[in-house]
């Protein structure tokens, strides 16, 4: 079975830009303990795939992929 993967630092990349869980988790419109799973290498549902990639614009294949 094909499992999607992490492909970036989300977490790393946050703390690059000096944005802090609670107001980037603000920013994503998400909660901070979701963020914090989605940074840890959960995937997420559409919606809010959609919403982690508009916050780190980049498209969401550069984020995700499916591990074959």
């Amino acid at each position: 079975m094909e499992q999607v993967k992490l492909k970036v630092d989300i977490k790393g990349l946050r703390r690059e830009a000096n944005v802090g869980l609670v107001r980037a988790a603000a920013m994503v419109d998400v909660s901070p303990s979701t963020l914090e799973r989605v940074e840890a290498g959960w995937s997420p549902g559409i919606v809010t795939a959609l919403k982690v990639a508009r916050f780190m614009q980049m498209p969401v294949e550069e984020i995700w992929g499916i591990d074959e």
